[in-house]
């Protein structure tokens, strides 16, 4: 065989083996770790499962519902009435106790007006008692919201003008602007009842429907305690001053003063809550100043024994809201003026 066959046999076996390799089928290769996102711990399913259907309730789950509703409100309205006892004294107008005086009073209770309705019915109960040796006299042993003492009745004595419902109900759940009723034993609430013999009745005047604006630059103003009217000759004289003196804004709070004169007589301060008005023989100055505290609607005024001129003794009740808008303020003014010289009561 010549040198050329063997060589070209020997090409062609290799260019088969070439052909071979490059046609053989090639496993992909293995992705190198840097290119593989590996998670620390394997995704977990849930399953989502749908909640049970909530049931009605049953007629007698409804009924159960109902009736401790019924029961909560029932509760709290009943609530209110608590035990009502009572210590009072009826004297006569120099301050000596009245004997056999009959007492009328009324107590009120609070009671469920439809069954599971938030809304209370009122009933009055009536009662009657009379006062012992010493004027004394008491109501025990009741349940209610408030107590009402209606009135006294004794020959020869009547009840002052200034006595109403107002002042004497007494309310001993403590619903009311005035908070709850604490009776006292020791302490009996003091009623007067005039005699029949004492004279004219007081000239009175309420501060609900008489009153006058006052100018807040302190020009001062007066008043007649006899016709209940703004007179430049009346002998009650109030003055105020404020600044600003025209007031744009109510929320602004201003600066203010007021001074309280009885011109040609005399004015002291006066105990908001005593039970016998009797204008005390001296102490009396000219003038006071009004105190410096803000007034609200609703609460209580300021209150003087006044003396005129010739003699005459009164209680007044001024109130004066400082903070008006506009350059005047209103004051309210309640009078209890007696006419007879020289007379000190004024509880009529």
């Amino acid at each position: 065989m010549n040198r050329r066959h063997v060589l070209t046999g020997t090409c062609v076996v290799c260019l088969g083996i070439l052909l071979i390799w490059l046609l053989w089928p090639r496993k992909a290769p293995k992705p190198q770790a840097k290119d593989v996102a590996v998670s620390a711990t394997p995704p977990v399913l849930t399953a989502i499962v749908p909640a049970p259907a909530q049931q009605p309730p049953t007629k007698e789950e409804q009924k159960r519902i109902k009736d401790e509703r019924a029961s909560s409100i029932r509760s709290a309205i009943e609530g209110t009435n608590v035990p009502i006892n009572f210590w009072g004294k009826v004297v006569d107008q120099d301050k000596r106790p009245l004997p056999g005086v009959a007492v009328s009073y009324q107590y009120q209770t609070e009671h469920v007006l439809l069954p599971g309705v938030a809304w209370a019915r009122s009933e009055v109960h009536k009662g009657q008692t009379s006062t012992g040796a010493e004027g004394h006299f008491s109501i025990q042993g009741l349940r209610g919201h408030s107590l009402s003492i209606e009135r006294f009745v004794k020959e020869g004595y009547k009840t002052p003008q200034t006595f109403s419902a107002a002042v004497s109900t007494f309310n001993y759940f403590g619903d009311t602007a005035s908070g709850k009723y604490t009776p006292d034993k020791d302490r009996p609430v003091a009623f007067i009842m005039l005699s029949e013999q004492v004279g004219q009745d007081l000239v009175v005047f309420n501060k609900g429907d008489k009153g006058m604006r006052l100018p807040a630059d302190g020009t001062p103003q007066r008043w007649n305690f006899w016709t209940g009217k703004k007179d430049q000759n009346g002998e009650l004289q109030v003055t105020f001053r404020r600044e600003p003196a025209v007031l744009a804004n109510t929320g602004e709070p201003p600066r203010w003063e007021a001074n309280v004169e009885i011109v040609g007589g005399g004015i002291m301060e006066a105990a908001v809550d005593e039970a016998l008005w009797q204008a005390p023989d001296g102490g009396y100055t000219n003038a006071v100043d009004y105190p410096k505290t803000e007034q609200r609607r609703g609460t209580p005024g300021r209150s003087f024994y006044v003396k005129t001129s010739d003699g005459k003794y009164g209680r007044i009740e001024l109130e004066i809201y400082p903070r008006d808008e506009g350059a005047t303020v209103r004051c309210f003014i309640n009078t209890q003026m007696n006419p007879q010289s020289g007379s000190r009561t004024v509880a009529r």
